[in-house]
């Protein structure tokens, strides 16, 4: 959030403004995304995930993967859900993720990640497969 409230956005048509004072957002959102940066770090299979565990020649539930073509978004995800169930799930992937000013240059990153997930993580499709609800939640939020 940092970096989300230090950068010069491209010039593009504003599409919607929350109706919450700024403050509001940024201690919702660094507070969602705190937690599902805890709850990643948190779980042992992370490390195994990202080559630290295997570098430094962890123990194996700390140098494994979580499954064969886990990609990093949907393992945060996964790790947002284990720690903080479903509420966390629909917070941290839904809301917390919302700029206070969404323009239109927001709307097209977000579908074009969007697709990308879905076309190209396997992994991402069969995870959204077993939380369906949740997932619809989050874009019925939206």
């Amino acid at each position: 959030h940092f970096l989300l409230s230090h950068f010069t956005p491209l010039a593009s048509p504003v599409v919607m403004i929350l109706p919450i004072p700024n403050t509001w957002h940024v201690a919702l959102s660094a507070g969602c995304l705190g937690f599902a940066m805890f709850a990643f770090v948190a779980t042992p299979s992370t490390w195994g995930l990202l080559g630290v565990g295997q570098l430094l020649g962890w123990p194996r539930a700390w140098s494994s993967n979580p499954e064969p073509g886990m990609d990093a978004i949907t393992w945060m995800g996964v790790t947002a859900w284990r720690w903080g169930g479903a509420g966390a799930f629909v917070l941290f992937t839904g809301l917390s993720i919302i700029p206070a000013r969404l323009t239109l240059g927001d709307c097209v990153t977000r579908c074009v990640a969007a697709v990308y997930l879905r076309q190209r993580s396997k992994s991402f499709r069969e995870w959204v497969d077993k939380i369906e609800g949740a997932h619809l939640l989050t874009w019925v939020l939206r």
